[in-house]
C-alpha cells in the first residue's frame, strides 16, 4: 500500500511480483593469499554472499583497520568487480 496527500492506495495483492531490494550481505570466505602478501603487497579473494539483497552486486569495497585501532575502518579501494583484489601500494 502507498499513501500520498490524496490518501491511501489499494492494498497490493501477494502475486503482484514485486521484488524487494535491500542491502546485500557482506562477502564470505575472505582469504589472504599468503604467497603474494608482503610488507607492501596484499592479495585477497572472497566469495559472493548467499543473499545479494535482491539485485546483482555491482562492486565491492576494501577497507582496513590498523592493528590495535578501535576507530572506523580506513578506505582502501572501491569499484572492484571481481572476487579478488591486489595492491602493491601499501606502506
Amino acid at each position: 500500500m502507498a499513501t500520498n496527500v490524496v490518501g491511501d492506495s489499494y492494498v497490493s495483492t501477494v502475486d503482484n511480483q514485486a521484488i524487494i531490494i535491500t542491502f546485500p550481505d557482506p562477502p564470505v570466505n575472505i582469504v589472504n593469499d599468503e604467497a603474494t602478501t608482503t610488507a607492501s603487497t596484499i592479495r585477497m579473494t572472497w566469495d559472493e554472499a548467499e543473499f545479494n539483497g535482491g539485485s546483482t552486486v555491482i562492486d565491492y569495497q576494501v577497507r582496513f583497520r590498523e592493528t590495535g585501532s578501535v576507530t572506523d575502518f580506513n578506505f582502501l579501494a572501491s569499484g572492484i568487480t571481481d572476487l579478488a583484489y591486489q595492491t602493491s601500494d601499501l606502506s
